[in-house]
């Protein structure tokens, strides 16, 4: 068949609210910076969580964001967005 709406509505640029990914949990890296409170790059955009704990560490658009380590305030697990 066709893509799903999801695929359709984020092929356009636009995501539907409640939207969340989890970021992958990497190697401890020196200089990653540290969330919550959470980063944002764009307000209308997916919530991505830490891999370790689920809380919400980056508010960003699909693929906007490449190279950053976060590490989780909450739980220490840092996170790449690949």
């Amino acid at each position: 068949m066709g893509a799903s709406m999801t695929s359709v509505v984020a092929a356009a640029g636009y995501m539907p609210e409640g939207v969340k990914r989890a970021l992958k949990v990497v190697d401890p890296q020196r200089g990653a910076l540290e969330a919550p409170p959470a980063f944002v790059a764009c307000s209308k955009a997916i919530d991505y969580a830490c891999g370790g704990c689920g809380i919400v560490l980056l508010h960003a658009k699909e693929a906007q964001i490449h190279g950053l380590v976060i590490r989780c305030r909450d739980c220490g697990a840092h996170n790449g967005t690949g």
